[in-house]
């Protein structure tokens, strides 16, 4: 990930980053940017034996070392040597080797994370434990808790009395890389995240808290351009953007001493040989890891693709069969005003036909009573009740 030209190193590669931090003057600058509120004024580094998550890591990385394999596949081409073992030896090697391949999966080698771990004792008998996590990964929040919270209670386990157990202070400092990559992408606005345990029932105005781990965040790709800190602005230059500054834009920007210093630690062609060795080392594996990476992205983007195309022949098969229910509907529609109008035509010619057959039936009557017929004979011959030939006779009287 160097390139052509380059003056720094990639300050959050772990060579870097604990080279500069292992030197005892630069550390109290290091925490006025990234401890708010505590003052330090010197800090000592712990050994690394007290870090109490590396755990089986000389086991994971004895089976994932080329050795090891080499060895199991020889030792499985070869399997006369074991005749030469006395037999509990020989069954042991051979039962190690069989199983071998359960034991790396048991056992896998942490794939690269980009995370550096640092832990102080400061000045006040507190603990500062900081990580820098530049790829982004969904249970990192998860890992830093347990960290710092196995570092506290690992004060217990130690031997220490309960009243002696001090603070534990988390940093994290998030992003940035070759790639500058940047953490919280959802919430861009948000530079720092303050962690504590705070009481969730009772007055949160003045609420109540257990003093003990804290845990705070600074995700450096979302980083104000203006701080009122010089020291954490500077701080965080030097880890966001050091590996593509020249000496011009250092002398320019910069102007808290203590990183000034820093940044000459971190020139490529000074660093000392076991750390550009490591440094280089880190390089290689972090260019396989965004390679990965982007590998894994292209291979989600096509997934992703395919599953568009899914859903818009789905939603096109769904508009298809909505447009056909549409227009069936209003098939039935028309149909269904066609058979009504048909009805009420009918109902109508019907009305018309009981109108002229009433009267006919009315001009017959006021015919048979001109010609003088009895009432009695017309109502039998008319089929008309007496009272309705009387009203009958009223209505011709009116006329």
């Amino acid at each position: 990930m160097t390139y052509q030209g380059q003056v720094f190193g990639i300050t959050t590669y772990d060579a870097l980053f604990k080279f500069v931090l292992n030197e005892d003057r630069l550390r109290p600058s290091f925490f006025e940017a990234f401890l708010p509120g505590i003052h330090v004024e010197s800090s000592q580094r712990i050994d690394d034996h007290m870090n109490p998550l590396q755990e089986l890591q000389n086991l994971r990385g004895f089976l994932g070392h080329a050795d090891s394999k080499a060895a199991v596949e020889f030792l499985n081409e070869n399997p006369k040597l074991y005749e030469n073992l006395p037999p509990k030896i020989s069954r042991f090697l051979k039962g190690m080797v069989d199983n071998f391949d359960d034991f790396k999966y048991a056992f896998p080698e942490p794939k690269y994370r980009g995370t550096m771990d640092f832990a102080c004792r400061l000045d006040n008998g507190e603990y500062a434990l900081i990580e820098m996590q530049v790829c982004q990964e969904d249970d990192f929040d998860r890992r830093a808790l347990a960290y710092i919270a196995a570092f506290y209670g690992g004060q217990v386990r130690a031997g220490d009395e309960i009243t002696e157990i001090k603070r534990v202070m988390g940093i994290n400092i998030l992003g940035g890389g070759p790639d500058g990559t940047a953490h919280w992408r959802d919430k861009p606005q948000e530079f720092i995240r303050h962690y504590k345990l705070q009481d969730q029932l009772n007055d949160p105005k003045n609420p109540n808290y257990l003093d003990g781990i804290e845990l705070v965040q600074y995700s450096i790709m979302n980083a104000p351009l203006d701080m009122d800190n010089q020291a954490r602005k500077d701080w965080i230059t030097f880890y966001k953007e050091a590996h593509r500054m020249t000496d011009t834009d250092v002398e320019i920007k910069i102007k808290t001493e203590a990183v000034s210093q820093a940044f000459e630690m971190i020139r490529l062609k000074n660093l000392p040989e076991d750390v550009l060795k490591a440094y280089s080392a880190q390089d290689k594996e972090y260019a396989k890891y965004s390679k990965y990476t982007e590998s894994e992205k292209e291979e989600g983007r096509k997934e992703v693709r395919a599953q568009m195309e899914q859903v818009k022949a789905q939603m096109a098969a769904q508009i298809e069969q909505a447009l056909a229910r549409e227009k069936e509907a209003k098939v039935k529609e028309q149909e269904a005003k066609a058979q009504a109008q048909e009805e009420k035509a009918k109902a109508q010619e019907a009305k018309a036909k009981a109108q002229e057959a009433q009267e006919r039936a009315d001009q017959m009557v006021v015919g048979m009573i001109d010609k003088g017929i009895p009432d009695d004979i017309i109502c039998q011959i008319a089929g008309v009740s007496q009272s309705t030939l009387a009203q009958i006779k009223r209505s011709i009287d009116q006329q």
